[in-house]
């Protein structure tokens, strides 16, 4: 005979520790993300006056639309292919799916491409141990 325990107790419901403000939100990347795919990749739009919703709206498509959803990544984080990709996703099982097939990119040139607009920030840091000591390096986009 197994015992019955009754039903499962409702999970509790997480505090939340912070929110951002108005501006915070309307000035973030995500935000800007957002509203881009929704122009130009049919993702719903946000500015429905909660950011949680909007999140979650993002999300559901970026499940659905997999294919746009990743096109509008790659084309707001301004990937440079220098061969492009035949297909966003060519095969959806998973694990295993096959992004972005026949694409290549130059890591290097993704990696350094704003150097020249931010000249003294750093684009490489090294650190070696030769000795066990950790010595660093950093290179500025002007080097």
């Amino acid at each position: 005979m197994t015992p019955t325990t009754g039903p499962e107790p409702e999970p509790a419901t997480p505090t939340v520790l912070w929110s951002p403000d108005a501006e915070t939100v309307a000035d973030s990347r995500l935000t800007a993300f957002h509203a881009r795919a929704a122009r130009r990749y049919g993702a719903p739009p946000p500015g429905g006056g909660d950011p949680a919703a909007d999140y979650r709206a993002l999300h559901g498509w970026s499940v659905t639309e997999p294919d746009a959803f990743w096109s509008a990544v790659a084309d707001f984080c301004e990937v440079s292919f220098v061969t492009p990709p035949r297909a966003v996703l060519a095969d959806r099982t998973m694990p295993g799916a096959t992004w972005f097939p026949g694409a290549e990119l130059n890591y290097a040139w993704h990696a350094l491409r704003r150097a020249e607009e931010f000249p003294d920030e750093p684009v490489v840091l090294a650190v070696a141990e030769p000795d066990g000591d950790p010595v660093t390096r950093m290179i500025t986009g002007a080097e």
